[in-house]
C-alpha cells in the first residue's frame, strides 16, 4: 500500500513506521492517523512481525 504521510520499512521482524510530514513538523492529522492505523493492522496480521517502532523524520 502506498502512503502519503508515513513510510513503512520492515527490518528483519520489526516494522518501522516513520511519520513523514516535515513541512508540518510531523504533526498528526486525520489522514496520517488513518495511515498509521492501517500500517499497524498490517503489522498485526503479519505472523513474522515481532515489534513495531513508531518514529518521525527529521527536519
Amino acid at each position: 500500500m502506498a502512503y502519503q504521510y508515513i513510510k513503512v520499512d520492515v527490518v528483519e521482524k520489526t516494522y518501522v513506521i516513520t511519520i513523514n510530514r516535515p513541512e508540518a513538523d510531523n504533526k498528526l492529522n486525520i489522514e496520517c492517523m488513518d495511515e498509521i492505523s492501517a500500517s499497524l493492522r498490517k503489522a498485526e496480521s503479519d505472523p513474522g512481525c515481532r515489534s513495531v517502532i513508531l518514529t518521525n523524520s527529521g527536519r
